[in-house]
């Protein structure tokens, strides 16, 4: 519900409250799952309650130590805090646990990028799109951070790369 809500696919009010209570159900049914705490963290997402979203992260982890999405999720979270060290760390243990997952690789690129190490930030990017071409938001960052560098002709063509039409 909550991606249907950020895409425009339904109304934003409706998709929150939708989220609410479909989050609400899975944490009566059990709520020993990390996905039921990652589901309840987007909500509080949603919100903008980040205390909210750090405490369901951190019980999705309790639950599940050994997820990949936990810890990117939770990584993602701590960059969006500023607690950049933190977030790099959490995104290392998402790669530890699969090395070739792409959106690992964005993802700790993502937290590189967040505490302005730009140059790991590219071979993070550039690793996530050896294993999928096809990562849009990896091509984007990417470009992202040559502009950062001043490298402008070529931040401009992994940006416009990740449009998917090269266009």
């Amino acid at each position: 519900w909550t991606r249907l809500g950020d895409h425009g696919a339904v109304p934003f009010e409706e998709a929150r409250a939708e989220a609410l209570k479909a989050a609400n159900s899975a944490m009566q049914l059990d709520d020993s799952l990390a996905e039921v705490h990652l589901a309840m963290a987007e909500v509080h997402l949603q919100n903008w309650n980040w205390p909210a979203v750090e405490a369901e992260a951190q019980k999705a982890l309790n639950a599940n130590p050994g997820s990949v999405q936990v810890h990117s999720f939770y990584s993602n979270t701590l960059r969006h805090l500023g607690r950049t060290s933190e977030s790099i760390a959490a995104a290392k243990r998402a790669l530890d646990l699969d090395p070739f997952s792409p959106f690992a690789h964005e993802g700790l690129g993502d937290s590189y990028l967040s505490s302005r190490q730009y140059e790991l930030a590219i071979q993070e990017y550039q690793r996530a799109i050896e294993i999928n071409p096809n990562q849009a938001m990896s091509h984007d960052s990417l470009g992202w951070c040559y502009v950062y560098l001043r490298m402008y002709k070529k931040g401009m063509e992994e940006i416009i790369k990740s449009d998917g039409d090269g266009s």
